[in-house]
């Protein structure tokens, strides 16, 4: 996947979905943060000098500004200004901030989804649990004084599906996308380095009324029988005739 835009492909282009450069996990904060910022000026920029007439950029959860408390449930109009004493969480909010100041004039959506996790995780070596932010609860050591929290999460493939309905649909604005029941993991020293856990135990739970309304979207965990009926493939496809949609990283 190219990491500098390919300025013809986006002009032959009708959508760019934006996934996003790697948020800092470790290391140098601020050469991770300002890299983050500069790969994705770089992307939007060229989205707009191609005239694109649709930009889809993948956000997080992790954006938005503190719950007033954990049961708080909030809708995409929630401040995205990030949560105290997490870099990834401030991460995501520039980047949000980047969008406002230099995205194209048409169309720009927004996906703010929960942890995205793969099913089944299972806790491999210690090397492999340190890799990631989160390891489920329920597959996790019992060992007291560990630390245990719920998060909204989403599947990689219901979340590859709400990709593809705002792909194909055109719809633009902010869409919260998670499962509504909170699932209960446990932080790895990979998240505590990169303030998953501050922005987890700060950030609000969402809804995900806008996505159910206009996506026709929901987790398969929390309606498995609408899950059914919706046959859209996880692939991007557009007909022969429409241009093809650029993904950047």
């Amino acid at each position: 996947m190219p990491t500098t835009p390919d300025v013809e492909a986006l002009r032959a282009s009708t959508t760019l979905v934006h996934l996003g450069s790697d948020l800092p996990h470790d290391g140098s904060e601020t050469e991770a943060h300002q890299r983050v910022l500069r790969e994705t000026r770089q992307w939007l920029l060229a989205a707009a000098g191609a005239g694109l007439p649709h930009l889809v950029v993948t956000s997080s959860v992790v954006a938005y500004a503190a719950a007033r408390n954990r049961t708080q449930r909030v809708d995409e109009s929630w401040p995205v200004s990030g949560v105290p004493g997490s870099r990834i969480s401030r991460t995501q909010a520039d980047v949000e901030a980047l969008v406002d100041a230099v995205a194209p004039a048409g169309r720009v959506t927004r996906l703010r989804p929960g942890l995205v996790v793969r099913e089944p995780q299972r806790v491999g070596a210690a090397r492999d649990v340190m890799a990631r932010p989160w390891v489920d609860a329920a597959q996790s050591s019992t060992e007291s004084g560990v630390i245990r929290m719920s998060v909204q999460t989403l599947q990689v493939g219901d979340y590859v599906r709400a990709v593809a309905r705002v792909v194909l649909s055109g719809a633009d604005g902010a869409f919260n996308l998670s499962e509504q029941r909170p699932r209960a993991v446990v932080p790895t020293g990979r998240s505590l380095r990169a303030g998953w856990l501050d922005a987890a135990m700060q950030c609000p739970l969402m809804t995900v009324d806008r996505a159910r309304r206009e996506l026709g979207w929901c987790a398969a965990q929390d309606a498995p029988a609408v899950r059914t009926q919706q046959t859209r493939p996880q692939s991007v496809v557009l007909p022969a005739d429409q241009r093809t949609p650029v993904r950047s990283r």
